[in-house]
């Protein structure tokens, strides 16, 4: 019977694996005409908020700043359907893409870059870094004045939705 419901969650365990994806953070980072559209120089955060909605996270340095965001595709890895196993073993696959929107001193958009990573997260990490990083990151209030510094509304879920590495 035990080998008979091994047998079987193995069998079941890709075909799973395969249902359970989940994507989080801002879809319009795949769009290339929107990226088209803005202009070195001339293009104003306002534009690109207007584009690409708020950022996740905002970083400041003496060349100017940089608006980061988010994509993040989880698909549960197979051992979450393992009985027991899955309890320690199981977690997510993370496709990461981040993308940084950088703005000279002037405030006008300067550049944009874009990476990926794919990286395994183990279910009690993932849970015990989160809440970490909610308690000693202050992004949001970076976040919060920017958006305050362009006449943009901001919204607390978008600044709290993804991990930013």
């Amino acid at each position: 019977m035990l080998a008979q419901s091994l047998k079987a969650t193995l069998i079941l365990m890709p075909i799973l694996a395969g249902c359970s994806t989940t994507q989080y953070g801002n879809k319009e980072m795949s769009n290339v005409s929107k990226f088209m559209a803005l202009k070195a120089g001339v293009s104003t955060k306002a534009n690109v908020y207007d584009s690409f909605g708020q950022p996740h996270a905002v970083e400041y340095s003496a060349s100017g700043s940089d608006w980061r965001y988010f994509t993040v595709q989880m698909r549960s890895n197979g051992l979450e359907f393992v009985p027991f196993l899955g309890i320690a073993a199981g977690g997510q696959n993370a496709d990461t893409k981040t993308t940084d929107i950088y703005f000279d001193t002037h405030e006008h958009f300067a550049s944009v870059a874009s990476k990926s990573k794919t990286q395994f997260v183990q279910n009690w990490y993932g849970l015990v870094e989160g809440i970490t990083r909610m308690a000693t990151d202050d992004k949001k209030k970076r976040v919060q004045a920017e958006m305050a510094k362009i006449g943009r509304p901001y919204d607390p879920k978008i600044a709290n939705s993804v991990s930013t590495e």
